[in-house]
């Protein structure tokens, strides 16, 4: 049952009701937390790669780690954070 559009204001309500469905939100969701996960191992992965003390960083950035300036001078941390984005990409 789809509803004809018109184009107009009354158009509305009908584009969020098949915007905001159960079911794609639930999507977007286990696809945001599993982006996150992976982006958290391969940067923490790349922290211990670059010599890091991993109790340290985990003290300062939690769940949400961002690369410092001692993670971009080895080429190996910066692969693996290629490596994670790369999936996170694939995921999407």
């Amino acid at each position: 049952m789809v509803k004809e559009l018109t184009f107009d204001v009354k158009d509305i309500p009908a584009c969020t009701r098949y915007g905001f469905s159960a079911r794609k939100i639930w999507i977007f969701f286990k696809t945001l937390v599993l982006s996150w996960v992976i982006w958290d191992f391969f940067v923490y992965l790349g922290f211990f790669a670059a010599g890091c003390d991993l109790a340290a960083r985990w003290s300062q950035s939690r769940l949400l780690p961002l690369p410092g300036s001692l993670f971009w001078m080895d080429p190996v941390p910066v692969s693996l954070l290629i490596v994670g984005v790369v999936l996170i990409i694939c995921v999407h």
